[in-house]
């Protein structure tokens, strides 16, 4: 008789832990089916955020390449005037050093000029450019 006590006590503490491997195992699932779900709900809940986000930043990237563009050209100009304003300065400067030269300087000067105008009008042909 305590042999069949020990034996229904023994196979009560079996059943007892398949019993809660069972449970573990149902609530396991549980757990894991509602991670899941919160986690869809939460990347619903984020993508119009992600969606504006990036809309955003599409539209920050063309302003950043319109704004790129305009600051290009606004340095283009003024580095054009800039140039147009240092060879006015430096013509002045040229002329008020011709200021001091002699009729004979300003003749050969003059002749000077006159071969470099003559050049550029009519340069040499290239040799290289026949072959």
């Amino acid at each position: 008789m305590m042999s069949d006590n020990i034996t229904g006590d023994l196979r009560k503490i079996m059943m007892a832990g398949v019993g809660a491997v069972a449970v573990a195992a149902e609530k396991s699932k549980q757990l894991i089916d509602d991670l899941a779900q919160k986690g869809e709900n939460a990347y619903q809940d984020a993508q119009p955020t992600i969606d504006d986000l990036a809309q955003k930043g599409a539209v920050a990237l063309e302003q950043g390449k319109v704004f790129g563009e305009e600051m290009k050209l606004k340095i283009k100009l003024a580095f054009e005037n800039l140039k147009s304003e240092a060879q006015q300065l430096d013509l002045d400067e040229i002329g008020d050093s011709l200021n001091g030269l002699t009729d004979d300087a300003l003749t050969a000067l003059k002749q000077k000029l006159d071969e470099v105008i003559q050049k550029r009008e009519h340069p040499p042909e290239d040799p290289d450019d026949e072959a």
